[in-house]
């Protein structure tokens, strides 16, 4: 079994790992594309095409991401809690 000092280092490691995933791979750390105008409410209907992003990539395609970062942060707070 690892000592003290590799746990730590590979739960360090990890936390870089998610800041950079988050930051870049899910471009939190970019600006937008447009502005958002105030009093403007765009509805969207089910006849209506797919909300995309400028590039053409549908949004519910991105879903996945959310859930893998999501399990990331709730292992590492399962780990903070219980050692």
């Amino acid at each position: 079994m690892p000592s003290i000092w590799a746990w730590q280092v590979i739960w360090w490691a990890l936390g870089v790992f998610v800041i950079w995933y988050l930051a870049s791979r899910m471009e939190m750390a970019t600006w937008p594309v447009r502005a958002a105008e105030a009093g403007v409410l765009e509805m969207r209907t089910a006849e209506s095409a797919p909300l995309t992003y400028g590039n053409g990539r549908i949004v519910i395609g991105l879903q996945w991401r959310w859930a893998l970062a999501l399990a990331v942060v709730g292992a590492i707070i399962v780990k903070w809690v219980f050692g």
